[in-house]
């Protein structure tokens, strides 16, 4: 091996560390501090965090093979044979299985300029979309549960006067 090749494959080596150092931490952050957060389920914690590195290890790995489309309807195949081969999972949950393993397969595969300052943008968007969606969703859940309790409550407070203060 020349020096020039030792040199690519190292720099290669480097890179891909650092995708998968920013690939974890989005992960973290979008799993354990969004996921887990809102919807305090902790059986697929384990699973998505697996899926996600997977899929960033198999895509870095086949980075190089012009696969590309196929790759990709590969993954999307991939998902929905676990979609249909395991329990039933909410649409959410779903939801952030694919999210994971999107960002995934764009932390190991897209090529910018600057890679991880690209990496950041796009994986900060991602985040920023979760942390408003689950915020405005909750907010909506909120209000509905309050309309729901409000009635009852009502039902409530006027039975107990109509047993107590019969007209």
């Amino acid at each position: 091996m020349t020096t020039e090749t030792m040199t690519a494959a190292n720099e290669f080596v480097i890179e891909a560390l650092i995708r998968l150092a920013i690939n974890i931490a989005v992960l973290f952050i979008i799993i354990k501090l969004l996921y887990n957060r809102y919807s305090n389920k902790k059986g697929n914690l384990f699973a998505f965090f697996l899926m996600g590195t997977m899929i960033f290890l198999l895509c870095i790995v086949l980075k190089d093979v012009e696969l590309q489309m196929g790759m990709a309807l590969g993954l999307f195949a991939i998902f929905s044979i676990i979609r249909y081969r395991t329990r039933n999972m909410t649409i959410k949950d779903m939801a952030y299985l694919f999210t994971v393993i999107g960002i995934s397969a764009l932390n190991a595969l897209l090529d910018y300029p600057n890679p991880v300052r690209g990496t950041i943008l796009v994986n900060l968007i991602v985040i920023l979309t979760i942390f408003l969606l689950e915020i405005s969703f909750k907010k909506t859940d909120k209000k509905k549960a309050d309309k729901e309790l409000a009635p009852k409550e009502q039902k409530v407070k006027k039975e107990f006067y109509l047993f107590f203060y019969p007209i």
